[in-house]
């Protein structure tokens, strides 16, 4: 029987994007998405961010980088939340994602 490695598309193993989501200074809060392109993760940086802020109130800085977004109320004290996302080429990390659906 062939592994779930051996199997799997070799589109997978090409560059792919993670974007996290990050409650900043604290420990939960945390997530992290693959996508396979760089335009369908921005979107969803982008809508996340977008959501995320209907939904609570904060105000929304798109930051330097594309694809970088920072959640906050705009008070002192709230250092808020970071959308961000990054480049990868490790097809290790893709083992980790997509072994639980095959």
């Amino acid at each position: 029987m062939e592994s779930a490695r051996s199997v799997r598309p070799l589109r997978l193993r090409a560059r792919h994007y993670h974007l996290s989501d990050t409650t900043i200074g604290g420990h939960s809060g945390y997530r992290d998405d693959v996508f396979p392109t760089r335009r369908a993760a921005l979107a969803a940086a982008r809508e996340r961010a977008q959501w995320l802020a209907a939904l609570t109130g904060l105000k929304v800085q798109a930051l330097d980088d594309p694809g970088r977004y920072l959640l906050t109320t705009g008070r002192a004290y709230d250092a808020g939340r970071i959308i961000e996302l990054e480049d990868c080429d490790d097809p290790d990390c893709l083992d980790l994602a997509y072994d639980s659906v095959i």
